[in-house]
């Protein structure tokens, strides 16, 4: 059964250090899933409002790793983490929509201009339940 993506999802990026929270906003006739969570619109990508910093930052692209790579002397070493989605949540929902946008789905996945994927780690059922 699919599953919406959901204020309180836990995210994680294949470049980053530590999973944070999915945030979304609650907007009149916005569709509401488990516990009355806001669903995700595909274009629910703004970094620090809907993706958060996953601390610090392992892709060879950042600035911020490149600036503390040539710190060490060349060794790889990781640097903050500022979010830069370049592109909406895929696949969308093809089921689902909030005035014409698709609602992303905890399958969906969204890229960083630096090179790592944001991806749903933990579902917001599990985040409010607990996990088995």
């Amino acid at each position: 059964m699919a599953e919406y993506l959901t204020m309180g999802c836990l995210l994680t990026c294949s470049m980053g250090t530590v999973p944070m929270p999915f945030m979304t906003l609650p907007l009149p006739g916005k569709t509401l899933h488990l516990s009355s969570m806001p669903a995700a619109l595909i274009t629910d990508i703004v970094p620090m409002l809907n993706i958060p910093s996953f601390v610090m930052c392992n892709a060879p692209l950042n600035p911020t790793v490149i600036a503390a790579t040539a710190a060490a002397m060349g060794v790889k070493t990781p640097g903050a983490c500022i979010p830069t989605i370049v592109s909406p949540w895929a696949p969308p929902s093809i089921n689902k929509n909030y005035s014409g946008i698709p609602h992303a789905m905890t399958s969906s996945k969204c890229v960083c201009a630096y090179g790592g994927s944001v991806s749903v780690s933990v579902p917001t059922d599990m985040t409010t339940k607990g996990t088995p």
